[in-house]
């Protein structure tokens, strides 16, 4: 779990996150951050639905839907994630608000998965 912590330490504002997934078809996904790990003060519910309890550490921002080619921002909804599942950071920017993920990348974050034991 450090080194999921340690993850979540260097996130700022603007960054794209790779987050584990907790859907079986999906290792990971990615999450356009727009608050910086924090923790919650009372119980909290994002856009999405998915709930968190009173003192869960959390990062928040908008989910990033898989395309056949990219990742699109989905910005109608602000998502929330556990910080301690941040698993990595992309240095990729987006652009028009689609992120590129190459066979390179991919595989960097599923590295990075196999680290963390998921």
């Amino acid at each position: 779990m450090d080194e999921m912590e340690n993850t979540a330490d260097l996130i700022t504002e603007g960054d794209t996150v790779a987050v584990v997934a907790a859907d079986e078809n999906d290792d990971y996904f990615l999450l356009k951050v727009t608050r910086t790990p924090y923790t919650l003060r009372a119980e909290g519910t994002d856009d999405w639905g998915n709930t968190f309890p009173e003192g869960a550490r959390v990062v928040g921002g908008y989910h990033c839907k898989s395309t056949e080619s990219a990742f699109k921002i989905v910005k109608r909804k602000k998502a929330l994630v556990y910080s301690v599942a941040v698993c990595y950071i992309l240095d990729e920017k987006d652009k028009n608000g689609s992120i590129s993920v190459d066979e390179n990348l991919h595989r960097d974050i599923l590295n990075s998965l196999n680290i963390l034991d998921v």
